[in-house]
């Protein structure tokens, strides 16, 4: 009994240990209802909310009953009973789009991103909780800036189980259209993940997952996590392909029926973009794009074709639907589009999608219940036009007693029921006409008059500035400051012929860009220096400093350490973002547990700010592998020194193929400061790896790819098109005797007695495609969807010697000697194969004594 007794206590005493909170936050009183920071006490437990150096301050939706947070947002939770053991955070259903990477003061942090929390575990009385900066695990995709939007925070007491979170599997499940690369994630601190592709239940001993990998067939991929003991619930995403309806340009789109997926096969040119919004146009019509496209574009920049989208009817118009980025690639700078002037009169339905200019025009606004104000109207001398502050122009900013130059793009808007559709001014920058916004016809003394300029303002700087940095590599970016602030100078070769401490003459002109968050001058002239120099010290900031107030500026930071190395992306241990700009300069470390001294200036991404290293002045040391083949079993995206010299094979542009001396071959591709020649020897490269169609490729440091010496050029192999594999990819081959047949311009099937594959001339810089016929074909392996494509670098016609007919020994002449030959080959004493001439004079399949009978004839011309 008296054990019973004692076994009884100890399981109160247990069960007593563990307390449990719940707290709603809509049931919550106090919660703001805008933007700001805020703090909450629900018993003992007190929350204090801070926007900190975010782009937005936290708040509370009444609309989703959540809290949110936002990027560089904390959550500093304290308490003045017993330590708090788990905190766990419920997702809402808008917060599972954007959900960031989510750190903790102490104590670790767990993401499960099937059952959308977000759970704390450790001791403490007092936590702080800080947002990251993209969507790590939200379905938004990581290129959106990140959140955490909750419905519930549960806070507990005393001992709590370890758990392993499932992984996150991204992008969703869903029909695609082009093959996707598939990424996965745990918010479990230590767990390995594993996964399977053919729809099994993956195990400890399925494919240890290292990097994302590309999709492009009918497949379910499924994936646990394990950590010790520990496993996970399994994650499961089932993705589908599609084939999407080709149309050639805007106006054939508009013509497809609603709900058809369609892929555009030509460009098209960009004319404003704001988070979802995206306008563009082709010699054929305008088009309003609405969803992820997963990249960020300005005013001329080309869309590659190959993107696609759902065309659906929305407000009225054809809008072109997209989801999860849709194929949509980084645009090439193009030709900027420039506005209609038009009046607030004008605004119908033939301009939609247009860019157009309305000078001399007045706003109006609406007040909310909460008081915010949202843009309603815009009024010049020809009337009143509804407008909107759909792309992104703040209606709380806006002097409404002040004259505005306004550039917009003219999008719709149709009421619920309603018959008619309503054509809106949508804003895209507004130039204060006789405020103080300066007028760039006078000239601009200072930084901060041309700071102060309307975007896409041409101005003529009349003051002096000091070079602060010059881009040593690839001489895009200027840097330059006074004493009233900093500013980059962007363009091809702009910095060349400047060094740091040049003071600039003034009379240069330039335009004022805003490149995704990011003040640039573009298209910069005149530009040269008065001849004196000056002593340029770097601000001494912390990362604190790093934010979009202080872009452009010149810096160092002091004691410092990496959190993660991952290409050109890096954080600071306090979660603030850097970006290797000058990758050709700047080698990052590998070493995370030493601090460092570094200078550097403060760019813009996507609207947040990041540094970007100009100098480690503290030694960097980069890790070294013999060769190529050990530096592919490393972490791709880690930078490492080749220690085996590697021989050039073939250069065209950005594409480089190597061989290093064990023979590995691979192709090298990105920004290359030199150009090789077949043997070229190149000594001391450091790279990283990633991986392209399923093949990996190594990734350039800056310029540690620098001839050495000559060495004995690569020579193709040459192999039968069945003896070619996926194993091959990169490699220098050669095929001969191969029949071609042109399929288009760029695109042929060789084909031999074992097999066929598809060449694609990718060099038709400077390579021309042999025309049908037999040839044989010198070029690079390379994989694209799955299957071998050959890359040419030359062809050759295979010929016959055209030597005269009975000419065995091709002298160009019938003589004995030719007779003689012949007898040699009845005799067995030589082959056919020792002469390059045809034995075989009267073509009946055998050489004997009738050849030379021939040959005899020939002589003696009978």
């Amino acid at each position: 009994m008296r054990k019973f007794l004692s076994l009884l206590t100890m399981c109160l005493l247990a069960v007593t240990a563990i307390h449990a909170e719940t707290f709603v936050m809509a049931d919550q009183t106090g919660l703001p209802s805008t933007n700001g920071d805020f703090s909450l006490t629900f018993g003992t437990y007190t929350m204090n909310c801070l926007g900190n150096n975010g782009a937005t301050k936290p708040t509370y939706n009444s609309n989703g009953k959540d809290v949110r947070l936002y990027a560089k947002n904390t959550a500093q939770f304290t308490t003045t009973g017993n330590a708090m053991t788990q905190i766990v955070f419920t997702i809402s259903t808008a917060g599972q789009k954007r959900l960031a990477e989510i750190t903790a003061s102490t104590g670790s942090v767990s993401i499960d991103a099937t059952a959308w929390t977000v759970t704390w575990t450790g001791s403490a009385t007092d936590v702080t909780f800080t947002v990251g900066d993209y969507a790590t695990y939200g379905t938004d995709g990581a290129t959106k800036a990140g959140q955490l939007d909750f419905t519930q925070v549960d806070i507990n007491t005393g001992a709590v189980a370890e758990t392993v979170a499932a992984p996150a599997i991204t992008p969703a499940a869903g029909t695609y259209y082009a093959p996707i690369n598939v990424s996965i994630n745990c918010g479990t601190q230590g767990a390995s993940i594993y996964y399977t592709t053919n729809g099994a239940t993956p195990t400890a001993s399925s494919t240890l997952y290292s990097a994302p990998f590309e999709v492009s067939t009918a497949t379910t991929v499924k994936a646990i996590a394990i950590k010790g003991d520990l496993q996970s619930e399994v994650a499961e995403a089932a993705y589908e392909f599609g084939t999407a309806t080709e149309v050639a340009n805007i106006a054939a789109y508009q013509g497809v029926a609603d709900d058809t997926k369609v892929k555009f096969t030509n460009p098209v040119t960009v004319i404003a973009q704001y988070n979802k919004r995206l306008f563009v146009q082709d010699n054929t019509g305008n088009m309003f794009i609405y969803g992820e496209t997963g990249q960020t574009y300005k005013n001329g920049d080309v869309i590659p074709a190959g993107f696609t989208g759902t065309k659906v009817t929305y407000n009225g118009e054809p809008e072109l639907s997209v989801y999860n980025t849709d194929n949509f690639q980084a645009g090439t700078e193009g030709t900027a589009v420039t506005a209609e002037t038009i009046q607030a009169i004008d605004v119908e339905a033939d301009l939609f999608g247009h860019l157009v200019y309305i000078p001399g025009a007045t706003l109006a606004y609406t007040t909310s219940s909460s008081g915010a104000k949202s843009l309603s109207s815009i009024t010049d001398n020809s009337g009143t036009a509804v407008a909107n502050n759909s792309m992104g122009i703040t209606a709380s900013t806006i002097d409404y007693e002040a004259t505005y130059n306004v550039t917009a793009v003219i999008g719709s808007y149709k009421a619920k029921d309603a018959e008619t559709v309503t054509y809106e001014v949508w804003p895209v920058t507004l130039e204060k006409v006789g405020g103080t916004t300066p007028d760039p016809t006078d000239g601009v003394a200072t930084i901060a008059e041309y700071l102060a300029l309307a975007d896409n303002a041409t101005f003529t700087f009349t003051g002096n500035a000091v070079v602060t940095y010059v881009d040593g590599n690839d001489k895009r970016y200027l840097y330059i400051k006074d004493n009233t602030g900093s500013a980059m100078i962007y363009g091809t070769d702009i910095a060349t012929g400047f060094s740091q401490g040049d003071v600039l003459a003034s009379g240069w002109t330039g335009t004022k860009t805003n490149y995704n968050g990011l003040y640039e001058i573009t298209a910069a002239a005149n530009l040269s220096t008065t001849g004196t120099t000056q002593t340029v010290t770097p601000v001494e900031y912390t990362t604190a400093n790093i934010t979009a107030e202080n872009q452009n500026v010149y810096c160092v930071l002091r004691g410092v350490k990496l959190a993660s190395v991952s290409g050109r992306n890096f954080t600071f241990e306090d979660g603030t973002v850097g970006y290797n700009t000058f990758n050709g300069t700047v080698t990052l470390p590998s070493d995370l547990t030493q601090s460092y001294d570094i200078e550097g200036v403060i760019s813009v991404h996507s609207n947040n700010a990041q540094f970007a290293p100009t100098r480690f002045l503290t030694e960097v040391t980069i890790p070294k592998v013999a060769d190529i083949a050990e530096l592919l079993t490393k972490n791709s995206g880690v930078n490492y020194e080749i220690e085996a010299d590697i021989t050039a094979i073939y250069q065209n542009g950005s594409y480089l193929y190597v061989q290093d001396a064990n023979g590995t071959q691979t192709l090298v591709y990105g920004y290359l400061n030199n150009t090789f020649e077949n043997g070229d020897i190149i000594s001391g490269a450091q790279a990283s790896w990633s991986t392209y169609q399923d093949a990996p490729q190594l990734i350039p440091v800056g310029s540690t790819f620098v001839k050495a010496s000559t060495g004995t050029a690569v020579q193709p192999t040459v192999y039968a098109i069945e003896d070619l594999g996926t194993d091959m990819v990169h490699n220098y081959v050669k095929l001969e005797g191969v029949t071609l047949v042109n399929d288009s311009t760029n695109y042929a099937t060789a084909t031999d007695e074992t097999g066929s594959i598809t060449i694609f001339n990718k060099f038709s810089n400077n390579v021309t495609m042999a025309q049908d016929g037999t040839c044989d074909i010198t070029g690079f392996l390379s994989l694209y969807k799955g299957n071998l494509q050959l890359y040419p670098v030359e062809f050759g016609t295979e010929e016959t010697p055209a030597f005269p007919e009975g000419d065995v020994t091709g002298d160009n002449k019938v003589d004995v000697a030719d007779v003689n030959a012949v007898i040699n080959i009845i005799l067995k004493t030589k082959t056919t194969e020792d002469y390059p001439g045809n034995a075989d004079i009267d073509g009946d399949g055998k050489v004997d004594v009738a050849d030379v009978n021939a040959i005899i004839n020939i002589i003696l011309k009978i």
